[in-house]
């Protein structure tokens, strides 16, 4: 007759067995502890929350109308956007440019204050004067408004005279002015106002805004070109 091995457990014994199998504590699935896990994800659920810290609020902008200049925080994002435009109209790194001064200012018309024969829309405009100076020393007045988002190169010298020669290729034109000839660069950004094309400006008279450059830098540069009236 095979022998019966009887197990005999006391009640308490009996009823902790039965609360481990319950809890699963002695269940062969239960995966093992990773302290390193538990321990983060208590720190995490302790941790008090992180309330992103509030932008502050940009200054208002001067509408065109005001005559308010601009506040001098709106200067930097007009002074970067002078430098970047000035730099493709001269057709140079942004590198070669030094600010020397960004100032607010009220312009007079919607053309930004520039000496232009042309008719401009009556109206002040807050805005920003930034003067630049390039690797070789050559000066440049961009005028903005109060956002950047209206620039023009306002050229540091002016001539008045009549076209005698413009050479597209080699991206050049001479003004005839008074007691002197005058050869300018056509930059890339040189504005050609009320006329379609330069070459059909040989023998018109035009006014004109250069910046003046150094010798060993070639001709100034032509900044903005006016057709005269007839």
């Amino acid at each position: 007759m095979p022998l019966r091995t009887t197990v005999i457990m006391s009640m308490p014994a009996l009823l902790l067995a039965v609360q481990l199998v319950a809890c699963g504590a002695i269940d062969g699935d239960t995966p093992a502890r990773n302290p390193l896990a538990e321990r983060a994800a208590s720190a995490a659920a302790s941790a008090p929350a992180t309330v992103p810290a509030a932008s502050p609020t940009p200054p208002p902008t001067p509408p065109i109308g005001s005559a308010t200049p601009p506040p001098a925080s709106l200067a930097e994002a007009a002074t970067a956007r002078a430098i970047e435009l000035l730099a493709e109209w001269l057709g140079v790194p942004q590198t070669q440019f030094a600010v020397v001064s960004a100032e607010a200012v009220v312009w007079p018309d919607a053309c930004l204050g520039l000496a232009q024969p042309i008719a401009c829309t009556q109206v002040v405009t807050p805005g920003f004067r930034v003067r630049l100076r390039d690797a070789l020393g050559a000066a440049h007045t961009v005028h903005t408004d109060a956002n950047g988002s209206r620039i023009r190169w306002a050229g540091e010298a002016s001539a008045s005279g009549i076209v005698t020669a413009i050479d597209l290729g080699a991206r050049r034109f001479t003004v005839a002015t008074t007691g002197r000839s005058l050869e300018l660069r056509i930059a890339p950004g040189t504005s050609w106002i009320q006329s379609d094309t330069p070459a059909t400006l040989v023998g018109r008279s035009v006014t004109l805004a250069y910046d003046p450059a150094p010798a060993a830098a070639g001709p100034p540069s032509a900044a903005w070109v006016v057709l005269d009236p007839p």
